[in-house]
């Protein structure tokens, strides 16, 4: 198998025959069918259904390109990278945990960018996710905190994906709830008070990423948990009933729109902030000075 088959595969089945999709590669109609042929031979499987009103993945074909995609993206992440390096374009892109200053950062280094040949980007997501995007080079910076419980675990992790590790800050966990929460004017809490309220987590629910949680995923057993995946849901959650999500206690603009207000966890030990980044990429302009506005917002 190689990346052209991968790619060849996704233009057919966007196209809708094989005829068009040569078309549109600019090589043979002839020449395409036999490098399918190829692929399919090698793995003894089906990737068209063929008809006289044209061709459909099969359900082994949509498997084939589903498991893919990651390739693909990455072809095409590099291939848009380098296309735009030609024309001299600024890049830059950060990955960050929800409820950390990594968005707010962002979003000054875009009010000093604009107007400016620039491409940037922000993608938020979990722990597994940042680490990820950062180790692929699909991301410059990522911006992370973790308890000290997990902490050993997190610096491996990036050892293993050859990404470093820089500390910015320690800080008490903090909760954040809804600004009528009961415990909304509460300067301070320990465990106990918060233990009998439901828990709004963004950790994924598959158990094998348990080790890159930015919580106590066992704090108490008989606590409810409501798994979300995104800002949006946990705001909803927040505001509706009692419920708290957890986070390095940076209020962000969005958090203060949306009624959130943040508390201190006094008995739960602390966390750590810092940001990664992968020795393999040299960091651009745009990413040391991204890292300056990070540092002026969260130390």
């Amino acid at each position: 198998m190689t990346l052209k088959q991968i790619l060849y595969v996704k233009a057919i089945s966007e196209a809708g025959s094989f005829g068009k999709a040569a078309e549109q590669l600019f090589i043979s109609q002839s020449s395409l069918s036999e490098s399918v042929k190829k692929l399919e031979e090698e793995y003894d499987i089906v990737l068209f259904d063929r008809s006289s009103k044209g061709v459909a993945l099969t359900h082994q074909g949509k498997d084939f390109l589903k498991d893919a995609q990651l390739l693909s993206d990455l072809y095409q992440s590099i291939d848009e990278k380098y296309k735009n390096h030609r024309t001299d374009r600024a890049f830059f892109c950060v990955s960050t945990l929800h409820h950390v200053s990594g968005i707010d950062a962002f979003e000054l280094l875009l009010e000093r960018q604009r107007d400016k040949k620039t491409r940037l980007g922000c993608l938020e997501g979990g722990m597994q996710k940042v680490m990820e995007d950062v180790g692929v080079n699909q991301s410059d910076i990522g911006v992370l905190f973790f308890t000290s419980d997990s902490r050993s675990v997190i610096i491996k992790e990036c050892n293993r994906r050859n990404i470093f590790f820089q500390h910015l800050k320690y800080s008490d966990l903090h909760m954040y709830v809804h600004r009528t929460h009961p415990l909304a004017g509460a300067k301070s809490v320990v465990f106990n008070d918060i233990r009998k309220y439901p828990f709004i987590s963004y950790d994924d629910r598959d158990p094998s990423s348990g080790r890159f949680t930015t919580t106590h995923r066992q704090w108490n057993p008989e606590q409810q948990v409501l798994f979300v995946s995104d800002r949006a849901m946990a705001y909803a959650l927040a505001a509706s009933g009692s419920a708290y999500i957890t986070g390095s206690g940076y209020l962000s603009q969005e958090d203060r729109q949306h009624g959130l207000v943040s508390i201190p966890i006094t008995d739960l030990g602390q966390i750590e902030i810092g940001w990664i980044s992968n020795p393999a990429r040299r960091l651009s302009e745009l990413a040391f000075e991204y890292v300056e506005i990070l540092k002026s917002i969260t130390v």
